[in-house]
């Protein structure tokens, strides 16, 4: 999970804009990103001098030089004073050693989840990162993790995709059942944050590798999985809402080719709002218990 939350924050940094890095030299270099959405804007003290003026949300400074590795750091609303810092006592920060780094501010002040979370080294090290953490991406106070789509299902055991088995069942109640054959059809499942304020409501979705993509639930009646098109999905503010088997998912119809197993398809979200996130995702074999 901490692991999860790291890539989140590094790809949601990693997409903020920001100054070249003006420091230079060995030691420790940091810049710091608000990413706390119900915070406002803030002035960051460090070792008690104010190193950091106005940081408002999703904004990320330039890289500062410090001297040392350990350092007593506090947050303050823009223009208050040290009496007002939000938390009780200053939260210490410690650096493994010299390089560049990214303390993100993350979580919510109403709920005590509020920290100072640190990455690992900028550069390398968090592309590699990023890089293990496949199917992932970020679009404002949107982020995505753990997507993937299921290789197509003859290629996989019968009835390991029951969303495979309600489409050549004829869409299990959908109008116009397309009586396709499980092979034709795929799905891509997905754990959908939304980090901001205010509800984010899922309105469409496309694949580079099918010419009908809808967003669909897979409900159960009588025993039977049955599927429909669903017009949206909300994610709620500061929560999440998981795309899985058996639940919501991406539907892909009439696919331009078979999925295999290590292959990557292309998928894009589209919200209410304007938001697109657009991201590779692998595809997975994955055969149902």
């Amino acid at each position: 999970m901490k692991l999860r939350l790291l890539c989140l924050v590094v790809c949601l940094v990693l997409s903020l804009p920001f100054a070249a890095a003006s420091a230079h030299g060995d030691g420790v270099h940091v810049r710091v990103a608000h990413l706390s959405p119900t915070a406002p804007a803030v002035d960051i003290y460090v070792n008690g001098e104010m190193a950091i003026g106005a940081l408002s949300y999703k904004s990320v400074t330039d890289y500062m030089a410090l001297e040392g590795f350990e350092f007593a750091v506090q947050i303050v609303p823009a223009g208050g004073t040290l009496a007002d810092a939000v938390t009780p006592e200053p939260i210490m920060v410690t650096f493994e050693g010299a390089g560049y780094y990214t303390v993100a501010a993350v979580g919510l002040l109403e709920d005590g989840t509020f920290e100072l979370l640190v990455l690992p080294h900028d550069g390398e090290m968090a592309h590699d990162m990023e890089a293990k953490e496949e199917g992932t991406g970020s679009a404002g106070s949107i982020m995505v993790t753990g997507a993937y789509a299921r290789a197509t299902a003859r290629e996989m055991e019968m009835g390991a995709m029951p969303e495979a088995t309600a489409e050549a069942g004829g869409m299990g109640g959908m109008e116009g059942g397309h009586g396709m054959s499980m092979g034709d059809v795929s799905a891509a499942y997905m754990l959908i944050s939304n980090t901001g304020s205010e509800p984010e409501v899922l309105v469409g979705v496309a694949s580079d590798v099918s010419d009908m993509t809808q967003l669909h639930q897979t409900t159960v009646q009588d025993g039977m999985a049955r599927m429909g098109e669903i017009e949206e999905l909300e994610i709620p503010a500061g929560g999440s809402v998981e795309l899985m088997p058996g639940g919501y998912h991406v539907m892909m119809m009439e696919l331009k080719h078979p999925l295999l197993p290590g292959e990557y398809v292309t998928i894009t979200l589209t919200f209410a709002s304007g938001l697109e996130l657009t991201m590779t995702v692998p595809v997975k074999e994955v055969v149902m218990p």
